[in-house]
């Protein structure tokens, strides 16, 4: 959700994000949100699954939508930007694609739960918490690796400098 509201500022208010670009306020935002993870956390820890269930729904609620309204936002603002011209400018086509499978990804992980949030009244408890719940809950999960697997994947990553620094040695250089 951060990352989606930095992209979001950057991109729809990018004289006020660039005024405002402190680590400080990052670090504040952070701390709060910290706040509020870790007491539900122990409580869902200490206390199982069920007593907290509706906070959690609510989180997922509030963050699916910011996530989706920033990434429409910077969507919306990239393809506006172009209005009387032929051409996207190559960043703006890559930002834009990226921006678009990076909604694609949100929209996949998070739509099976917020889509089954409002039905959980109608399975017993067996069926919610053996049947339906984890495979729900573990497609959202996914998002927390395929977002980042997609960040290095458009980088030249670790792999691909190894590489290079290979390719660059000369016979010689290379000792067995």
């Amino acid at each position: 959700v951060c990352i989606c509201v930095d992209r979001y500022m950057a991109v729809a208010h990018p004289v006020f994000f660039s005024s405002y670009q402190e680590t400080i306020t990052r670090i504040c935002i952070c701390v709060v949100i910290w706040i509020f993870i870790m007491p539900y956390s122990i409580i869902k820890g200490l206390w199982g699954i069920m007593s907290v269930s509706g906070i959690f729904g609510g989180v997922i609620l509030f963050a699916f939508g910011v996530m989706v309204f920033c990434n429409i936002s910077v969507i919306w603002v990239l393809r506006h930007s172009v209005a009387g011209k032929e051409k996207m400018h190559p960043v703006k086509k890559r930002a834009f694609k990226m921006v678009l499978k990076n909604l694609g990804i949100i929209a996949f992980n998070y739509l099976p739960p917020v889509a089954f949030m409002p039905f959980v009244s109608y399975y017993t408890y067996f069926e919610y918490r053996c049947q339906i719940s984890i495979s729900v809950f573990s497609i959202m999960d996914l998002s927390c690796s395929i977002e980042p697997l997609l960040y290095i994947s458009k980088m030249e990553g670790l792999f691909g400098m190894w590489c290079k620094k290979k390719a660059s040695e000369t016979p010689d250089d290379v000792k067995v």
